[in-house]
């Protein structure tokens, strides 16, 4: 755990040179999406989180100038799962599990995930967060970028499990056609191989069964692989696809049968868009129906609050952080298009291009940049309603925010990616004004 001393720096200049760039996290897991583990397809269909078996919230409280401890009890079905802790809304936090190191994490709007499999014990479980200033909060300065909640919960799945998925709608406007495309990351936790099926279904806005798939896998023990699935959607017309005014969405489930009996589903909902439809957005965007706009505190108010905004003809929103993942549930069922931006908002010296000044310029930050475009891209990949990316808030010009730019086109091409501080260098994608 020795790069959790680089990290808990707190002032400029303390580090060591140009071979020792700054880790962003410490035992955190592979980039993925928020999504729920469910143990049966009724669970998963009600998108409940609360009602997954292996899905606990822990409430943390304050104990100590920047500590807060939260506590779970586990039931003994649970030594058998692989155990994940999401930890969200601090800047920078070490964090402890039944009194072990676990890891550090980074960006107080996006979770991390660190795999505590080893850490759980039947019964009460500590989990204690310690809140560090160090270049986690210097990369969130700009006003509102902290966030104000604290969360953090348990999620337990399988020995064979889906790790992450991609899964897109695509449209040919000159064939008519329609195009799922899925790819989904299997893990294999357990010692030996392992045999099992992956599946998957896919029904329409009105709840009719399009399409379903069910495949043998053997993995190796500790192996990963993807499994990628691609089918026409016979009946589809320019009607299903997704748009502004039509948000037509499509539901299906992911599930693993493994030793006789389906042991994991996992939900999704996928839009239908051409290839081009965020390029055209920005293209077309008209200023006065851009908004800037963050969620309410409440799912509710903020549903509200997206109906009045669409009834009042806006149709593009722009935030100034990652958003909660059911705000953009409710943008692809409300039909509201987005400019989705990172939590990368060091607005410190944004001026001076000095390795010094502004931290987009420090090379040995880059991780700490990269990270964080990556995990804003990967929790909410696939949403229908995301038409381009941010990079940030005004963070200047530098390095960092080249190789930001550079990965997150790498994970996503389809998209453009923007950047408001780009000052005409190659890092931002098309000319956009982002409403103040």
């Amino acid at each position: 755990m020795g790069a959790l001393c680089l990290c808990g720096l707190t002032a400029r200049g303390q580090y060591p040179g140009w071979e020792a760039p700054l880790a962003a996290s410490v035992g955190c897991a592979t980039l993925r999406h928020e999504f729920v583990s469910y143990t049966t397809r009724q669970d998963a269909e009600a998108g409940d989180r609360l009602r997954a078996v292996y899905y606990k919230e822990i409430a943390l409280q304050p104990t100590g100038r920047g500590v807060y401890v939260g506590q779970a009890d586990l039931q003994f079905r649970w030594r058998g799962q692989q155990v994940f802790l999401r930890v969200e809304g601090l800047p920078q936090a070490k964090v402890s599990f039944n009194g072990h190191e676990a890891g550090m994490v980074q960006d107080s709007r996006v979770f991390s995930e660190i795999d505590v499999t080893q850490l759980i014990v039947e019964g009460r479980n500590t989990l204690t967060l310690t809140a560090e200033e160090g270049y986690g909060a210097l990369m969130e300065t700009i006003p509102g970028a902290r966030a104000t909640v604290l969360r953090a919960a348990l999620m337990g799945q399988p020995v064979v499990r889906v790790e992450d998925y991609a899964i897109e709608g695509r449209y040919d406007a000159a064939a008519g056609s329609g195009t799922l495309h899925v790819a989904v990351s299997l893990h294999n936790a357990a010692s030996g191989d392992e045999s099992f099926e992956l599946g998957y279904d896919i029904f329409s806005s009105e709840s009719k069964l399009i399409h379903y798939d069910l495949r043998g896998v053997t993995l190796k023990g500790g192996a990963r692989d993807t499994l990628r699935f691609e089918v026409k959607i016979r009946s589809f017309t320019a009607a299903d696809v997704w748009r502004v005014g039509s948000p037509k969405l499509f539901r299906g489930t992911m599930y693993i049968k493994y030793g006789g009996r389906n042991v994991e589903y996992v939900p999704y909902t996928v839009g239908f868009v051409s290839d081009g439809a965020g390029w055209d957005a920005i293209r077309g965007a008209v200023p006065s129906k851009c908004v800037r706009f963050n969620a309410e505190p409440t799912r509710q108010a903020t549903e509200k609050r997206l109906t009045e905004l669409r009834r009042g003809g806006t149709t593009l929103l722009c935030v100034d952080y990652p958003q909660p993942v059911w705000f953009y549930d409710l943008c692809d069922r409300v039909g509201m298009m987005v400019v989705d931006q990172a939590n990368v908002n060091a607005g410190e010296r944004i001026g001076d291009r000095n390795i010094d000044g502004a931290l987009s310029n420090d090379p040995r930050l880059v991780e700490l940049f990269v990270r964080r475009v990556l995990a804003q891209q990967k929790r909410v990949a696939g949403h229908p309603c995301i038409v381009a990316w941010s990079l940030g808030g005004d963070c200047g010009v530098g390095y960092n925010m080249y190789m930001a730019y550079l990965a997150l086109k790498a994970a996503d091409g389809r998209l453009p990616v923007l950047y408001r501080g780009a000052g005409g260098e190659w890092n931002n994608d098309l000319p956009f004004a982002f409403p103040r």
